[in-house]
């Protein structure tokens, strides 16, 4: 778990068709090439590599589009007076929709975990490590990913039980997609996602290219 304060960090989205070298990137590539201490895969994408959902920075799109069914979104960069710097909004609630737009940084996923403590997402039995974003009542964000696999109702309920105090979360893209590196002073951290079968060796590196990621940066950094 990463644990962010949005009034001490900056946390912005990229899509690899930002890029000159269009060659897919693995989550080390994009750590080496952003010169990010946190970076983690952003959501779910089609077979020509589109984020499906909004993807945005800077009030820019970036190779994605409003998906009308899911209704979580991490956004960041507020625009107005009185909003947080970033947070997680539940696009089903007019007041937080509305917000939206307030934001330049946008990444739209499925909702995992309402204000209500309700989970929304189905019963399923499908299992993969899973990559969570969630805000606590203090307006801290905690970036999650798994080093085991998960239903997404399991993930759910384990966050209700978690005593993190959680108000909401969504799910960002799970399986071997769901990858996280942390490089601070302090700590070094990887996580690559389904590694089920694989050697010591395989360990120590992703294989899985992705279209976008989330970075944070300490806020005084510069773009």
């Amino acid at each position: 778990v990463v644990r962010v304060d949005p009034e001490r960090c900056r946390i912005a989205p990229y899509h690899e068709t930002e890029f000159s070298d269009a060659t897919p990137a693995t989550i080390e590539a994009w750590q080496s090439r952003l010169q990010v201490p946190v970076v983690f895969n952003a959501g779910l994408y089609d077979e020509k590599r589109r984020h499906l959902g909004t993807l945005r920075r800077g009030g820019r799109d970036l190779s994605g589009s409003a998906h009308r069914h899911w209704k979580g979104v991490l956004v960041s960069g507020s625009q107005s007076p009185g909003l947080p710097p970033a947070t997680v909004l539940d696009l089903s609630i007019p007041r937080e929709e509305e917000q939206e737009a307030q934001y330049g940084n946008a990444v739209q996923s499925m909702m995992l975990l309402d204000r209500g403590g309700e989970a929304r997402v189905r019963r399923s039995e499908k299992e993969a490590p899973r990559t969570v974003v969630a805000v606590t009542a203090s307006g801290r964000i905690l970036v999650i990913v798994t080093e085991g696999n998960y239903t997404l109702w399991e993930m759910a309920t384990l966050l209700v039980e978690s005593g993190w105090d959680l108000i909401q979360a969504m799910a960002l893209d799970g399986g071997s997609e769901s990858n996280l590196i942390v490089e601070a002073p302090d700590i070094r951290y990887r996580s690559y996602g389904e590694t089920r079968g694989a050697g010591p060796e395989q360990l120590l590196r992703s294989s899985t290219s992705l279209p976008a990621v989330v970075a944070v940066w300490p806020a005084r950094a510069e773009e």
